[in-house]
């Protein structure tokens, strides 16, 4: 988002106006990669990226001790 203002002095002695002033918000869009292949090199253990139904998710797996038994339900 880029702010800009600004203001304009009025030379005119019989004008009522002593400056005129503006103020406007601008927006631009720029397309970028969603996940830059560092991203995906640098994630620790157990954290993923998954594209699910159109959208981008990061998702943590639980780690569980290997005490070569299956855990419990």
């Amino acid at each position: 988002m880029t702010l800009v203002s600004g203001t304009t002095d009025d030379t005119n002695p019989d004008s009522p106006n002593d400056f005129t002033s503006n103020a406007q918000q601008r927006i631009t869009t720029e397309n970028v990669p969603m996940v830059a292949a560092g991203d995906l090199t640098r994630l620790p253990k157990g954290h993923c990226f998954a594209m699910l139904g159109g959208k981008l998710y990061k998702i943590r797996l639980p780690l569980f001790a290997d005490t070569g038994e299956l855990p419990k339900i």
